[in-house]
């Protein structure tokens, strides 16, 4: 339910983006010029908002009732006392580091951040290689995959809670990436390679929420903290490379098809590491809300009737 916002984004952003850069001459400023400062402001405004807002720990959250702060409390510590026991050594932030399992984790990350930059960002170039004219539409169209993806992203995450997997709920949507990219290039006509960048999006935004639960398995406290840190700032160098990438291909062959293949090949070495990742195990302690509900500690749980992140 968190992560369901970065699509959704999409969805309203691009079209207000297609809006804004129609926009020419107020205050002498391009339409380009207009989408950096007014999708600037709510971030400004938030960053605000978040310093006042967000604590460090439930126990500090005034905005949670008691018994709710108490609850989330008690269940971080048993999440922690069942990661401790079943490791052979207390987790340690240079442990983490240099466990086969984070690395493993960092490929699948760099798959998952080549697949968001070096498709995410030319999807409208790609839309509009399609024969759309208007920035408008080609803001509409764009938000399709996106949308799917936001709905894919909240069924997919239930129905790995409901099996209680979460490595081929990882492996499965990588391979999704890599068939829909392929599909993409290879099969003609504008509303087919559509429907492939669609599955694309699909599979690039409901593995996310599962991936990440996936080092919450084997460790935790500050070695947890650390190993997100760093599988995020190695995955981002793909982040950084992808889109030269593919530049670079569309400069060479005037098409973006080069590109798009080399990123589902990263795709498969993504999903063939998922595939192979240990600590598939889920927790066996099974922490209780106020309500007397049983929640499974490496998921999300149910609260105030909602889904709390895990």
């Amino acid at each position: 339910m968190f992560m369901v916002s970065v699509p959704l984004s999409v969805v309203i952003g691009g079209p207000v983006s297609g809006l804004l850069l129609s926009l020419h001459g107020p205050f002498g400023m391009q339409g380009w010029q207009w989408v950096y400062i007014v999708e600037a402001v709510p971030a400004l405004a938030l960053g605000v908002a978040t310093y006042f807002y967000l604590t460090d720990s439930p126990g500090r959250a005034r905005w949670l009732p008691e018994a709710e702060r108490a609850w989330l409390a008690r269940r971080l510590e048993t999440e922690r006392f069942e990661t401790e026991r079943y490791a052979t050594r207390r987790p340690t932030l240079l442990r983490a580091l240099a466990n086969s399992r984070i690395l493993a984790l960092v490929v699948i990350d760099i798959a998952i951040c080549a697949l968001n930059t070096g498709v995410g960002v030319f999807l409208p170039q790609i839309v509009k290689g399609f024969g759309v004219k208007s920035n408008l539409d080609v803001g509409l169209i764009t938000a399709i995959p996106y949308l799917v993806a936001a709905v894919g992203m909240i069924w997919w995450g239930l129905n790995s809670d409901r099996r209680q997997e979460r490595r081929l709920h990882t492996a499965v949507p990588l391979g999704i990436c890599a068939l829909g990219l392929a599909g993409s290039v290879m099969i003609p006509g504008a509303a087919p390679k559509m429907a492939c960048m669609t599955a694309v999006m699909f599979g690039l935004y409901s593995m996310q929420p599962v991936f990440w639960t996936l080092p919450g398995m084997f460790l935790t406290g500050a070695a947890l903290a650390g190993s997100f840190a760093a599988i995020n700032s190695i995955g981002n160098l793909a982040g950084f490379a992808a889109p030269y990438a593919m530049g670079w291909a569309k400069d060479a062959t005037g098409s973006f098809d080069a590109g798009l293949l080399g990123i589902a090949a990263v795709a498969v070495i993504g999903m063939l590491v998922a595939l192979r990742v240990a600590g598939n195990r889920l927790a066996p302690s099974m922490p209780r809300q106020p309500d007397g509900a049983q929640v499974s500690p490496a998921s999300g749980g149910t609260m105030a009737g909602g889904t709390v992140p895990g």
